[in-house]
């Protein structure tokens, strides 16, 4: 006999406040934490104003995984993303870092990551199909 599934899930997006040239730095990125049971489905970078010096990048991780790996951020646009989704049964933590390798000092950029995610277990509705 089949199983039927009646219990709907929310996706939730957790976002960074807008990082700019204030967050380049290892001690200036910013960390989420992630709650246990948690599935992330997907990251995402955006950047609104690129950054105007050389070798600005972001990279976002949980410090096994690396979801954007020194994305070049000087250029508007979309980050690249690898390794979703993935499942945290106890938990995690996800590090957002701005760095800079490049000569000259930024003076502008401007860039936000989202998370999209299910709490398994957590259910929100009940639909009969």
């Amino acid at each position: 006999m089949t199983t039927k599934i009646i219990d709907r899930q929310h996706a939730f997006v957790g976002l960074t406040p807008l990082l700019g040239i204030a967050n380049i730095g290892a001690s200036n990125g910013v960390e989420f934490k992630i709650r246990p049971g948690t599935l992330l489905l997907n990251v995402f970078s955006q950047t609104n104003v690129g950054f105007d010096a050389l070798g600005v990048t972001l990279t976002v991780t949980d410090s096994a995984i690396i979801f954007i790996a020194a994305e070049d951020v000087t250029v508007p646009g979309t980050g690249t993303v690898a390794n979703v989704p993935k499942y945290y049964p106890t938990g995690g933590l996800i590090s957002v870092s701005v760095e800079q390798s490049g000569a000259g000092t930024a003076t502008v950029g401007e860039l936000l990551v989202g998370f999209e995610y299910v709490i398994v277990g957590n259910g929100n509705a009940g639909i009969e199909e």
